[in-house]
């Protein structure tokens, strides 16, 4: 008799699904987006005798900074150009002391 209760346990335990743990690692997460830089834009110029303005030329505040850390700045027609000193003449005309 107990043998028979042995096969009648056998098939009750192999109706039970098969249990499989896995661990699967998820993905690192994206990285997040960075903010567009603002722009720094300069002022255009009144250029004397003409009806056309200085271009206006715009830039990063790290461009703008890089461009100054070089000596350069924007001249009066846009382009690249050397920094004026401020004991230039004219960078400011004859009030600077």
């Amino acid at each position: 008799m107990l043998a028979c209760a042995c096969l009648q346990a056998a098939p009750a335990l192999a109706a039970d699904p098969p249990v499989i743990r896995m661990v699967i690692p998820l993905p690192p997460p994206l990285p997040e987006e960075e903010k567009p830089a603002e722009l720094i834009c300069t002022v255009p110029a009144v250029r004397t005798g003409s009806r056309v303005n200085a271009p206006r030329v715009c830039k990063t505040a790290r461009e703008w900074n890089a461009l100054h850390a070089r000596g350069l700045d924007i001249g009066t027609d846009g382009k690249v150009a050397p920094m004026r000193k401020s004991n230039d003449v004219g960078a400011c005309g004859l009030s600077c002391k």
